[in-house]
C-alpha cells in the first residue's frame, strides 16, 4: 500500500473473510486487542454451500475456542458423531443397513451447519472486536517486507 495515507497502515492483512481468516483475526485480536487487522473478501457475503458439517475436533475449535457453542446450538442442528451406514441389494430400509459410528452419547457435539450463517457470524464477531472488513475486494498483488 505505497502512497497511502498512514491511515491506512495495518499490522494484518487477512485476505479471505471466511471461516479461517475470520476466525484469525478473531483470534488475534483476543489476544492483541490493539493490533490493526483489515480483512479483504472479494464477494459481498458469504455463499450458501450446501451439506456442511463438523466433527467432534471442529466442534471443539468454534465452541470452546471460539466461544460459539451457544450460537451453534440455537442456530445449527446438533448431530451425535459421524456415522456411516452401508447398503447392498438386500437392504430396504435404513433400518437392515451396516451402520458405523459412536456407541455412546459423545461429550462434544457435532453439528449440521449453514455455512454461510457461521461464517458471517464469525466474521460479525472479529469486527466487534475491532476488525474492518472491506467488501468486495481484490487484491491484485501482495509484497511482504521485513
Amino acid at each position: 500500500m505505497a502512497g497511502e495515507p498512514q491511515a491506512n497502515v495495518w499490522d494484518v492483512i487477512v485476505i479471505g473473510a471466511g471461516i479461517a481468516g475470520a476466525a484469525t483475526a478473531y483470534r488475534l485480536l483476543e489476544r492483541d486487542p490493539a493490533l490493526r487487522i483489515l480483512i479483504l473478501d472479494r464477494a459481498n457475503h458469504s455463499d450458501k454451500k450446501i451439506g456442511e458439517s463438523t466433527v467432534e475436533v471442529s466442534s471443539y475449535f468454534l465452541g470452546r475456542t471460539l466461544n460459539l457453542s451457544g450460537y451453534l446450538s440455537t442456530q445449527h442442528v446438533t448431530k451425535q458423531g459421524l456415522r456411516f451406514w452401508f447398503s447392498n441389494e438386500e437392504c430396504e430400509t435404513l433400518d437392515d443397513c451396516s451402520e458405523i459410528g459412536p456407541t455412546y452419547h459423545v461429550n462434544i457435539p457435532a453439528y449440521q451447519v449453514d455455512r454461510a450463517a457461521l461464517d458471517e457470524e464469525v466474521l460479525h464477531r472479529a469486527e466487534s472486536l475491532g476488525a474492518t472488513v472491506l467488501r468486495p475486494a481484490r487484491v491484485r498483488s501482495v509484497e511482504l517486507n521485513p
